[in-house]
């Protein structure tokens, strides 16, 4: 539990409120299971005079190890701000290794919030420790409001590719 002061474009909140706890279990050598709860006060910086309001989220995730080389995660989040905003996320990520060198993380998460889903597969190849490439796709789906309800339209896609190399 913490309570702060906050400065923010002249205005000044005192006593804001954040507190939280939270759950993890170990069921087998397999799974994993997360939870939590979060409660206090939201500075709205996006409104013109910011506004403290009060907030709650709660989560909750497992992660289980499909074999020595995959990993599978899922969880849900969601988020209450009186007045401004109400909505979960829930959001997916597999993590395979085909080698010590050579692995894959997708990511996949739709938000209630904006309607949007969102994939993210990433190849990562490491051949020793001090370098590494990168090569990714980021792909961006939203619901298409003016044809049937629940139905997804591509709105961004971005490759990219990157090589780091430590000196």
């Amino acid at each position: 539990m913490e309570v702060e002061k906050e400065n923010f474009k002249g205005y000044q909140f005192d006593s804001v409120f954040e507190g939280n706890a939270s759950y993890t279990t170990k069921f087998n050598e397999r799974t994993k299971f997360h939870t939590g709860i979060a409660i206090g006060e939201e500075l709205m910086r996006n409104q013109e005079v910011p506004e403290l309001t009060d907030s709650w989220g709660s989560w909750v995730y497992v992660e289980y190890k499909l074999s020595d080389l995959t990993n599978l995660s899922s969880g849900l989040m969601y988020e209450n701000a009186d007045n401004f905003y109400d909505g979960y996320i829930l959001r997916i990520r597999i993590n395979h290794s085909f080698s010590s060198k050579l692995t894959m993380r997708s990511n996949i998460q739709y938000s209630d919030f904006s309607k949007t889903l969102f994939i993210e597969p990433l190849i990562t190849f490491q051949p020793n420790a001090f370098s590494a490439f990168y090569f990714g796709v980021n792909d961006l789906f939203e619901e298409d409001s003016f044809e049937n309800s629940g139905s997804l339209k591509e709105v961004n896609r971005q490759f990219f590719i990157k090589f780091q190399y430590l000196f």
